[in-house]
C-alpha cells in the first residue's frame, strides 16, 4: 500500500508485525509562542503517550528550533509504539541541512551573482517557419535547471533573442541567446513557450516563405546549436523540400550588396537582375512593376441566405518578392468578354509573404439578382506593388449560395415489405410548384428518430435524393429492399439544391415496419408463429393421390393472420418450386383437408410432408410446422396390382 497525493505530506505510518495502520496528523501543539525547549516538552506532553496522534509540523518545528534533546525523546519513544516517524524527521532535518548549506555558499562573495550560459539548442525548419527548442543547460546530454523564471523573448527582423533565470544544483545562472538569423523573421507570425521542463520551444515564422541554407547569418559561426535531425525528418514528410536558396536580403547587405530574387544572387547593382532592375523602396532587393498575377483564386459564398454573399477568399501566389497587395474589384461583367473597367474596387488586402496563401473575408457583397443571358458576377483580383498594378487579374465567378427557401408540404409511406428491418414501397413527397418556389432542385431523405431528428451516423441515416419533376410539386422516392438503422422511427425530407439542403423546414413522418408473421433471426422471438402439429389422423379417402386428414394443432391460429397449407417432399420450411397450396378449413385447434389431391398426372415425385405456415398481407412466415402422412389409398391400389 502506498500513501500518495497530499495523504503522504499529512500523514505517516505505523508498521506493526507487518501490518500498515494509519498514522493521522493530529491537532497542532507548538507555534510562535514556545519559550524554549522546556516549554516545548510540556506543550506536547499529552500526545506523547499516542504518538500517532502528533502533528507533522510539530516535529518539524522542533527540528527547525535545534530542540535535538526533544526529538531524540520523541524518535526513542515511538520505537516502543512502533509508531513510523522517519519521514516527518527527515524532512525536517532536510530542511535545516538546505538552510544550512545556503549559508556556507553565501560565504562566497560572488554567490548572489548570477553566471551567464550560453545554453545549447536544436533547430528544424520547413518553408514556413524554423523551430528552436533551447535546454537550460551548456550541453545537451548534461543535466540543466528544471525551469526558468522571467523568460524573456524578443524577434527583431532577422534577430531571436532568448534570456531567462533559472537554478541547477545550488547555482543561479542567466541563459542567454541571440541568434542572427540568415533572413528576416515575422514577429506576429512567431510564438515561444517555456511550458516544457527543462526546455523553452519557440516558433519563428518566416517573412518569406523559402528555405534556408543554414539558421545562421554567418556561415562561419558555429554557437551552440545544432540541426534536430529527428525533427527535420518529420518536417520534410510533412512539407516536400522546396529548392533551398543560398543567399538573402541580409547575406546581401553583409557585403554591401543587394540581392536579386529571379537569380538568388548578390549583385552590385538591379541593373542585371533580369526584369527586375529597381531596387525596392522597403527592402534590400531588386524589384519592378508586378509581372505575375496569382496562382488561383478561390471563394465560395458560406451565408445560406438569399441576396447575401459572404465568404473567404483565397489568394495562392508563390511570388515573395514583387507583390505588396491585392486589389479586389467586384461586380457584373459578360463571360465571353470580362473588363474590370467598371468594376468596384472593394478591398485592397497586404500580400502573405510567408504562406503561399493570402486569406481575406468579405461580407456584405451585394448579389445582382437580375442577370441577363451571358452575364455573371465576378471578382477580379490584381496584384499590385509600389511600381505599379498588374493589369491583368485573375477572375473568380461569384454565386450567391443560398439553400431552398421552403421545404416538402407533406411525406407519405407505406411498407409493402414483410421482412424485419427492411423497407420496400413508394415515398411520395408533395411540395411547392416551381412557381412557388424556383429555389427547389431536389428532395433528401434520411431516416430520422421522432420529433424530425435525423439520426446521428450520416452515412446510416441517408437515405438518397430524387429530382425535382418540372410542371409538378409531387416527386416519387421508390425504396426496395431497405435495411433500416437502429433506432429509426421514421423518415424526414429536406428540401435541396446545390448549395445545400433546407434544415429547418423538413418534413417527418412515423413509419411502421410491416413484417409477415414469424420472421425474426428465431421462431423464438418471433410473433404470430404457426401453432405445432401434435397429430395427424389417418387418411380416410381410399382413393389414390387423395387424402383425408385432420391435423391436430396444440393451439388455435393467432389473430391477425392466417393459416396457409403446403404439401411437400419433405419437412424443410424453404419452399421448393415443387411445394403445393392446398385449400383447407381451420376450426378451432384443428386444420382440415378433404379429398385433397397429391400429385398431378406426370409428376415423378411423391408428396409425404404437410407444412402449416400463417400469413397476413405482408407475406407468409419465416418458419412452419409439419407433420408427415401416409396417402391410405395409395397402399391399397398398389397391393389390388399385386
Amino acid at each position: 500500500m502506498k500513501v500518495r497525493g497530499r495523504g503522504r505530506m499529512r500523514g505517516f505510518a505505523l508498521r506493526l508485525s507487518g501490518m500498515l495502520l494509519p498514522f493521522v496528523a493530529g491537532k497542532k501543539f507548538l507555534d510562535a509562542t514556545v519559550k524554549n525547549i522546556d516549554d516545548a516538552r510540556s506543550r506536547i506532553q499529552p500526545v506523547m503517550g499516542t504518538l500517532s496522534k502528533l502533528d507533522p509540523s510539530d516535529i518539524e518545528y522542533i527540528v527547525q528550533n535545534h530542540f535535538w534533546d526533544l526529538a531524540t525523546e520523541i524518535v526513542t519513544e515511538s520505537h516502543k509504539q512502533k509508531v513510523d516517524l522517519s519521514f516527518a524527521v527527515r524532512k525536517a532535518v532536510q530542511g535545516v541541512r538546505n538552510k544550512a548549506d545556503e549559508l556556507i555558499r553565501y560565504l562566497n562573495p560572488k554567490y548572489h551573482e548570477k553566471q551567464k550560459v550560453t545554453p545549447v539548442y536544436r533547430w528544424a525548419q520547413n518553408s514556413t517557419h524554423v523551430f528552436v527548442t533551447i535546454k537550460y543547460s551548456v550541453k545537451w546530454d548534461a543535466p540543466g535547471a528544471v525551469n526558468v523564471k522571467d523568460p524573456q523573448v524578443v524577434f527583431d527582423d532577422n534577430v531571436f533573442r532568448f534570456t531567462a533565470s533559472g537554478e541547477h544544483s545550488g547555482n543561479k545562472y542567466e541563459y542567454s541567446l541571440d541568434l542572427d538569423c540568415f533572413d528576416a523573421i515575422d514577429e506576429a507570425g512567431s510564438t515561444w513557450s517555456a511550458a516544457s521542463v527543462g526546455r523553452f520551444t519557440a516558433v519563428l515564422a518566416k517573412r518569406r516563405m523559402r528555405r534556408w541554407p543554414r539558421l545562421l547569418l554567418d556561415k562561419k559561426k558555429k554557437g551552440t546549436g545544432r540541426p534536430d535531425l529527428g525533427r527535420q525528418e518529420e518536417l520534410d514528410k510533412e512539407d516536400s523540400p522546396a529548392s533551398v536558396v543560398m543567399q538573402s536580403e541580409k547575406s546581401c547587405a553583409v557585403s554591401e550588396k543587394i540581392y536579386c530574387p529571379h537569380s538568388d544572387k548578390c549583385m552590385g547593382n538591379c541593373t542585371t537582375c533580369a526584369e527586375w532592375n529597381i531596387q525596392s523602396h522597403g527592402g534590400n532587393f531588386c524589384s519592378g512593376a508586378p509581372q505575375k498575377a496569382p496562382d488561383s483564386v478561390v471563394f465560395t459564398d458560406s451565408n445560406m441566405m438569399r441576396y447575401r454573399i459572404d465568404g473567404e477568399l483565397k489568394i495562392e501566389s508563390k511570388e515573395q518578392y514583387h507583390v505588396d497587395s491585392y486589389v479586389i474589384k467586384y461586380g457584373v461583367v459578360t463571360s465571353a468578354d470580362r473588363k474590370a473597367d467598371e468594376l468596384e474596387t472593394i478591398a485592397e488586402i497586404p500580400a502573405s509573404t510567408h504562406s503561399k496563401f493570402t486569406v481575406k473575408s468579405l461580407s456584405g457583397l451585394r448579389p445582382y439578382s437580375a442577370l441577363e443571358a451571358g452575364q455573371e458576377m465576378a471578382l477580379a483580383v490584381f496584384s499590385k506593388n509600389t511600381f505599379g498594378v498588374l493589369e491583368t487579374p485573375v477572375w473568380k465567378t461569384v454565386e450567391d449560395a443560398f439553400v431552398p427557401e421552403s421545404g416538402p408540404k407533406k411525406v407519405s409511406f407505406s411498407d409493402t415489405n414483410g421482412d424485419v428491418g427492411k423497407l420496400t414501397g413508394d415515398v411520395v413527397i408533395e411540395g411547392p410548384t416551381e412557381t412557388e418556389d424556383p429555389t427547389i432542385t431536389q428532395y433528401a431523405l434520411y431516416f430520422a428518430k421522432r420529433g424530425g431528428r435525423v439520426l446521428s451516423s450520416k452515412s446510416d441515416s441517408y437515405i438518397g435524393v430524387e429530382n425535382r419533376v418540372a410542371g409538378s410539386g409531387t416527386v416519387t422516392y421508390k425504396l426496395t429492399d431497405k435495411s433500416v438503422p437502429t433506432g429509426t422511427q421514421g423518415i424526414i425530407a429536406f428540401a435541396k439544391n446545390s448549395f445545400g439542403e433546407n434544415r429547418e423546414q423538413g418534413t417527418y413522418i412515423d413509419v411502421q415496419d410491416a413484417q409477415r408473421p414469424c420472421a425474426g433471426e428465431d421462431r423464438g422471438s418471433s410473433v404470430n408463429c404457426p401453432p405445432r402439429i401434435k397429430s395427424i389422423t389417418g387418411d380416410a379417402s381410399p382413393e389414390a393421390n387423395v387424402i383425408s386428414v385432420v391435423l391436430d394443432l396444440d393451439k388455435t391460429i393467432p389473430k391477425g393472420v392466417t393459416a396457409s397449407v403446403y404439401l411437400a417432399t419433405d419437412k424443410s420450411c424453404t419452399k421448393a418450386s415443387n411445394y403445393k397450396a392446398v385449400e383447407h378449413q381451420a376450426v378451432e385447434a384443428q386444420i382440415l383437408l378433404d379429398n385433397t389431391q397429391l400429385n398431378g398426372d406426370g409428376e415423378s415425385w411423391r408428396y409425404s410432408h404437410i407444412l402449416l405456415y400463417t400469413k397476413n398481407d405482408f407475406g407468409t412466415s419465416k418458419y412452419c410446422s409439419a407433420h408427415a402422412f401416409t396417402d391410405a389409398g395409395a397402399d391399397i391400389a398398389e397391393k389390388a396390382e399385386l
